[in-house]
């Protein structure tokens, strides 16, 4: 990987989601979504995580 890009903002959780998060449905979320690029720019990585930010915080570092 030689660049990364993160888009953080904040949602509610879907109902169908819930119960996998261990959170009551429509709680807010930080949705962080991740495209990573290998040479040439191509993207190599695509991610959307949901993070329940009451007792846990989202962290990165990219070396």
């Amino acid at each position: 990987m030689l660049e990364a890009q993160s888009l953080c903002r904040a949602t509610r959780c879907h109902a169908r989601s819930a119960a996998d998060l261990g959170v009551d449905a429509r709680s807010p979320l930080l949705a962080v979504e991740r495209v990573a690029y290998t040479y040439d720019d191509r993207p190599m990585e695509w991610r959307l995580g949901h993070y329940d930010t009451e007792s846990h915080y989202y962290a990165t570092t990219l070396d």
